[in-house]
């Protein structure tokens, strides 16, 4: 049986790309490997295809038993990994703490230990800013946010 481990430390060797990061791998009871991968510049099919026949040539027989597929995360997933919150800096986030609390705005900081988010209150014109400070701790989920403005 393939490990996480290995298929982790294959994608490093092959893809030593700093811009590339894991985002997950899932290895299920019905023999598939499910690789999320991701850039900060963002991350192409071709990239995935590429990193699916790497691994298919690396390992070889290892993974004749498994389906593999590699893709980027998608938006409806939450952010699983540090470098998703640094990728996404500047960008709309909706931030679902542990307590129930939901906080839609501007991811401004990524530290450490905590984010910070910038919400606008308030109808345009008389618009509000106020910023929360969130310790990773108090986080259960995090997502981009796509906005469209209609004028």
């Amino acid at each position: 049986m393939i490990s996480k481990e290995v298929i982790i430390d294959k994608i490093h060797e092959g893809f030593p790309c700093p811009e590339l990061f894991i985002v997950e791998v899932v290895i299920n009871l019905r023999k598939e490997i499910i690789i999320s991968v991701d850039t900060f510049k963002g991350i192409s099919i071709k990239e995935c295809v590429d990193i699916s026949r790497y691994l298919a040539h690396s390992l070889g027989e290892e993974l004749d038993d498994y389906e593999v597929q590699v893709s980027s995360p998608g938006l409806d997933n939450g952010f699983k990994v540090m470098e998703q919150f640094r990728k996404n800096t500047g960008k709309n986030v909706e931030v679902l703490k542990k307590d129930g609390i939901k906080i839609t705005g501007i991811l401004s900081t990524v530290a450490d230990d905590f984010i910070e988010i910038e919400e606008k209150i308030g109808p345009k014109k008389k618009e509000e800013r106020k910023m929360h400070k969130i310790e990773f701790s108090a986080i259960k989920m995090t997502k981009e946010v796509i906005k469209i403005n209609y004028k």
